[in-house]
């Protein structure tokens, strides 16, 4: 499995890949739902094509964690929570996902703290921009953050 995930991860601009995970975690698939995204192997899966498509993983996340409760949030844990927090990291990366990926981790972060205040958008977006532009931390320039 490992290598099945490096080796889908570094084939990031093939197109037969790019519509391999269209159909791996599209808005239908099975793999978006919480019985398979919140394995080991489902997460793990997720995490190595997050580089691949980023449009599409960044939906199928955004998707899976709004439908989630504060109790669902804090139940994941261990190997399956590191795979989805790395793989928002990587999505922040990403200029075209950026704005949602960075609101998810703001959420997942804030509800892990169960706090349970969400922050506007905007109003996190304002506090990190610079910090992630400055730091050549994701492809966005600084008039996109």
């Amino acid at each position: 499995m490992q290598s099945f995930c490096t080796q889908a991860s570094y084939l990031d601009g093939q197109t037969s890949v790019q519509r391999f995970s269209e159909i791996l975690f599209g808005a239908d698939s099975p793999f978006v739902k919480a019985e398979v995204l919140l394995t080991e192997r489902g997460s793990k899966l997720f995490r190595a094509f997050v580089d691949v498509n980023p449009e599409v993983t960044s939906r199928a996340l955004n998707k899976l964690l709004c439908s989630f409760s504060l109790a669902d949030i804090k139940s994941i844990d261990g190997d399956i929570r590191r795979n989805l927090v790395w793989a928002l990291e990587k999505l922040c990366f990403h200029a075209d996902v950026f704005e949602e990926a960075a609101c998810l981790c703001s959420c997942w972060q804030q509800l892990r703290m169960s706090r349970g205040v969400i922050t506007q958008q905007g109003s996190f977006l304002s506090s990190i921009g610079f910090t992630f532009w400055n730091s050549g931390g994701t492809e966005c320039t600084s008039s996109s953050t």
